[in-house]
């Protein structure tokens, strides 16, 4: 099986992010930061051979993608499976506003992670089947060398649940926005090659170490 070197990146600041208020498939508008985040990752990846950009229909990632397809003359094809997880009744809320009203939620989110259904809204174990179709069918048919994946924070952190369950650090490392999560693929495995980075923002910042899909 080829090579194929994989980017899922989550999108551009948005008020909302700078807020702390959870989004979920609410559609708010990058920010002018998250506008100039997307557009220095574009100037990053201009030398990458990436062939395929795919992103969220909701505009925080669209928009973020079609900075990217401009730097490197693509077209992004929308897919709603990379959509954020839908949060139902916390949706629109802060952190603080979700403890105050729906406390037994979030604490049913913290402890049965996965499979814990929102009011309203989804599990993060439906989240990953629809997110993780998609990658499938990507590395089933993109020859490469590269291709984008561009989503939302917890998107990124249910295909490394799938394709990294044994990792603590695909578990716990920050996914800030438009940060490079990097996937490789080498004779069928995958690999883990870059976690939750943003060289495009900090230009020193050392990577991460190769981890395993199990």
């Amino acid at each position: 099986m080829p090579s194929l070197r994989i980017h899922i990146i989550r999108h551009g600041e948005t008020n909302w992010n700078h807020e702390k208020r959870w989004q979920g498939q609410l559609d708010p508008p990058l920010n002018e930061r998250g506008l100039q985040q997307a557009q220095m990752l574009a100037r990053y990846l201009q030398t990458h051979p990436i062939t395929a950009i795919y992103t969220s229909d909701l505009q925080r990632a669209y928009v973020t993608a079609e900075t990217i397809g401009s730097a490197l003359d693509l077209r992004p094809q929308t897919d709603p499976r990379l959509r954020e997880m839908h949060l139902g009744v916390l949706q629109g809320l802060t952190i603080g506003e979700i403890q105050a009203r729906y406390a037994h939620e979030l604490a049913s989110l913290r402890d049965d992670w996965l499979d814990h259904r929102i009011e309203g809204g989804e599990n993060r174990h439906m989240v990953q089947t629809r997110a993780y179709a998609l990658f499938e069918e990507v590395a089933a048919h993109e020859p490469g060398p590269e291709v984008v994946l561009v989503a939302h924070g917890g998107v990124v952190r249910v295909l490394l649940h799938r394709l990294f369950p044994g990792s603590a650090a695909a578990k716990q490392t920050p996914i800030e926005n438009t940060s490079l999560t990097t996937v490789v693929r080498d004779n069928g495995d995958w690999q883990l090659e870059r976690l939750g980075e943003t060289p495009h923002l900090t230009p020193h910042t050392p990577p991460h170490g190769t981890i395993e899909a199990q």
